[in-house]
C-alpha cells in the first residue's frame, strides 16, 4: 500500500517523504533513516518504519490517560473507544495523517473539558503541535476544541482563565494550520479552487 511506497521512497532517496507539507512524517521517518545508516536489511528497516507510525495511537492514549487519571479516570473511555474501536478500520493505515491528527488531539479536548496537571500540559502541547503539523483536517478538530474551550470559559467561571489561555494557544495552532498554504492536491481534495 501507500506505507510501503513511503518506505521505499525514504530508503531509495535517503530523505524524508513529507508530501503536501505534512511535517509529522519527518520525526516519524527519522528512526528508519537513522537505522538505514547502519543496515540495508529490509527485514530490520521495515519494522523500524512501521513502529514509528504504529506508536501514534498508543501516544494519544497515553497522554489522554495522563490527563484523565487524577481528575476523571472514567472519561478515558472516550478516547479509548474512539482510537481503539471506532477508528479501528482506519488504524490499519497507520501512516494516515488525518487519523494521526484526530488521535493526537484527544488529550487537548480532555484538557479543555477537565483540566490537566501542570506536568502533563507540555505533553498535551507537543501532541497538539504534532497534530497541527500532520494534516489540514486538524484545523476542523482544533476549531471544535477552541469552541469547547470558549464555552467552558463561559460556563465554568472558576476555570475561566485556564480555559481562555488554552483556547488562545490552540487558536494560534488553528490559525497556523488554517493559513498554511495548501498544495494543488490538497486544494482539489478540499474543493478549494
Amino acid at each position: 500500500g501507500a506505507a510501503a511506497f513511503f518506505l521505499f521512497r525514504v530508503l531509495d532517496a535517503h530523505q524524508f517523504a513529507a508530501d503536501h507539507g505534512r511535517l509529522i512524517n519527518i520525526p516519524l521517518q527519522l528512526p528508519v533513516l537513522a537505522a538505514a545508516r547502519f543496515t540495508e536489511n529490509l527485514g530490520v528497516l521495515r519494522p523500524v518504519f512501521c513502529a514509528a507510525y504504529a506508536v501514534i495511537p498508543a501516544v494519544g492514549l497515553a497522554v489522554s490517560w495522563l490527563v484523565c487519571r487524577s481528575r476523571r479516570p472514567s472519561l478515558f473511555i472516550w478516547p479509548a473507544v474512539s482510537i481503539c474501536l471506532v477508528g479501528l478500520p482506519g488504524q490499519f493505515s497507520f501512516h494516515s495523517e488525518a487519523i494521526i491528527a484526530v488521535t493526537l488531539l484527544w488529550p487537548a479536548l480532555l484538557t479543555v473539558l477537565i483540566g490537566a496537571p501542570a506536568t502533563v500540559l507540555p505533553l498535551v502541547a507537543i501532541a497538539s503541535i504534532a497534530a497541527a503539523c500532520s494534516h489540514p483536517y486538524a484545523a476542523v478538530v482544533l476549531a471544535l476544541i477552541v469552541f469547547v474551550a470558549i464555552v467552558s470559559a463561559i460556563v465554568r467561571p472558576d476555570s475561566r482563565k485556564a480555559s481562555l489561555l488554552f483556547a488562545l494557544g490552540l487558536g494560534t495552532l488553528l490559525l497556523a494550520r488554517t493559513f498554511a498554504r495548501l498544495d494543488p492536491y490538497e486544494s482539489h481534495a478540499f474543493g478549494v479552487v
